[in-house]
């Protein structure tokens, strides 16, 4: 599986942002990788997921995620593409889209420590805005 570095563009042109908010640094790298998906599916872009080399599914707390969605995918059944997937990257906690098992910051910030290599992905909080 080819691993893509640079911001991710979906392969079927729905960009997520065009202000790429969700970045919150270039350490590690962003990158990501494409992944086959069958329907019945919808998850939305930004979303952290599952993955087992056949079937990607919205990430729970008891799952090890594999990566973020780059953009959001709708499939009726019988339904199938290709989506790319973050695995790499430095990103917002709060820009994503959970599971509703991830309860606390805590849980968030933790759901990427122990996933499977290659993902290498580091979460933080968005420091708040100054006030003026």
């Amino acid at each position: 599986m080819p691993i893509n570095f640079g911001i991710a563009r979906a392969e079927h042109g729905d960009v997520q942002t065009s202000d790429w908010t969700h970045i919150a640094g270039d350490t590690p790298p962003v990158a990501t990788v494409s992944v086959k998906a069958a329907g019945p599916l919808s998850i939305p872009a930004l979303s952290v997921v599952q993955y087992d080399g056949t079937t990607i599914a919205l990430a729970t707390n008891t799952d090890t995620p594999y990566g973020i969605t780059t953009a959001p995918v709708e499939l009726a059944a019988g339904e199938s593409t290709t989506l790319a997937v973050y695995i790499q990257g430095h990103f917002f906690m709060d820009a994503l889209n959970f599971d509703a098992s991830f309860v606390t910051d805590d849980d968030k910030l933790a759901a990427f420590n122990g996933a499977p290599t290659p993902t290498v992905i580091v979460l933080s909080k968005k420091p708040p805005q100054a006030t003026i």
